[in-house]
């Protein structure tokens, strides 16, 4: 269900362009994105909250480091996509505390299962590797705009390693 989700809004909303910008294809799905105040809660990187008027916004804490931020942000809209926000105040924060929580940890891996196809989609990764003969990971991070080990663990799961 995880993947159909995230491969019907990448077929819906993405350019096709790399790398994937996944605060442009919240926006396009009506979806506020904007920066965090920082001094709220240092902690937290993000958040996805649906307000009482229906209005989706996904919040990010723009101190981050730029891969981060485009983590939190495809991360924040599975939440939205995967229905996790859909009752009027349900807030969902990501922090180092709930990184390693068992309360709601399967929301959690929807969510971080979600962000790495939008960032990283299959399709485009099994072009990458087996049209361009682009195998190494940090060239693949370069083309897709992640982390290495955001890209050595999605080449893991795709079996690529």
């Amino acid at each position: 269900m995880v993947m159909r989700a995230a491969e019907s809004v990448l077929r819906s909303y993405w350019d096709g362009l790399l790398p994937v910008k996944p605060d442009i294809i919240a926006e396009k799905m009506g979806i506020e994105v904007r920066p965090l105040d920082p001094t709220w809660d240092p902690g937290l990187s993000g958040i996805a909250e649906t307000t009482p008027y229906g209005v989706k916004i996904i919040g990010y804490n723009p101190n981050d480091y730029h891969g981060r931020i485009r983590f939190t942000i495809a991360h924040e809209l599975g939440h939205h996509v995967l229905g996790h926000t859909a009752k009027n105040g349900t807030c969902y924060r990501d922090t180092p505390d709930n990184y390693s929580s068992y309360e709601d940890k399967w929301l959690e891996l929807d969510a971080n299962k979600f962000a790495a196809e939008i960032l990283m989609p299959h399709d485009a990764v099994r072009v990458m590797i087996e049209r361009k003969g682009i195998s190494e990971t940090y060239e693949l991070a370069r083309i897709f705009d992640v982390s290495e080990p955001a890209m050595y663990w999605r080449l893991k799961n795709l079996n690529y390693i």
